[in-house]
C-alpha cells in the first residue's frame, strides 16, 4: 500500500510538471507529440472494417491507444461517476453476499465430512459386532453338531 501511494504521489507530481511545462494545453499535445490527440480513429490506424457488433471494442495497437489518449480531457462526469461507484457499489455487495454463501456451504460441507467419518466409525463397530455375532454363530452351530451327536449316541 506504500508503493502504491508513494507511485500516486510521484504520478500526480509529474503530472502537474507536465502540465506547468505544458500550459498551453489546447494544442500541446499536437506540438509535443506530433499529431493530434483526438484523432483516435479507426482511419488513423488504418483499420478497413470495425465491427460494431461488439461494441466499442479499442484496437491491439496499445502504444498508438496510450500516445491517442489526452489526459486532460474528462473521461467521466459526474453522474457517470456516480453511476459507476453505484454499480460498483452494488457488485461488491452481491461479492459479499456470494462470500457469506460461500462460508455457508462450507460449514455444511464440514459439517457432512463430520457425519461421514462418524458414519464410518459406526460402521466399523458395525462390522466388529457382525464378525462377533459370526463368531456366535460358529460357536453355537458346533454346540447343535454336539447336541446332536449326544442326542444319537443316547439313543443307541
Amino acid at each position: 500500500m506504500k508503493q502504491y501511494a508513494a507511485s500516486l504521489l510521484l504520478a500526480s507530481i509529474a503530472s502537474a510538471q507536465h502540465y506547468h511545462d505544458h500550459s498551453d494545453y489546447d494544442g500541446h499535445h499536437g506540438d509535443h507529440h506530433g499529431y493530434d490527440a483526438n484523432a483516435y480513429n479507426a482511419d488513423w490506424y488504418g483499420l478497413d472494417y470495425v465491427d460494431e457488433s461488439y461494441g466499442n471494442v479499442p484496437s491491439g495497437d496499445f502504444y498508438g491507444g496510450v500516445d491517442a489518449f489526452n489526459e486532460w480531457v474528462e473521461i467521466w462526469n459526474q453522474q457517470q461517476y456516480e453511476e459507476r461507484l453505484w454499480n460498483e457499489a452494488e457488485i461488491m455487495i452481491s461479492l459479499e453476499a456470494l462470500r457469506e454463501g460461500l462460508l455457508a456451504l462450507d460449514y455444511v460441507i464440514d459439517d457432512l465430512e463430520e457425519c461421514i467419518s462418524d458414519n464410518d466409525s459406526g460402521i466399523e463397530h458395525n462390522d466388529y459386532l457382525i464378525a462377533d455375532n459370526d463368531d456366535g454363530i460358529d460357536y453355537n452351530d458346533e454346540e447343535i453338531e454336539n447336541q446332536r451327536y449326544r442326542v444319537k449316541r443316547l439313543q443307541k
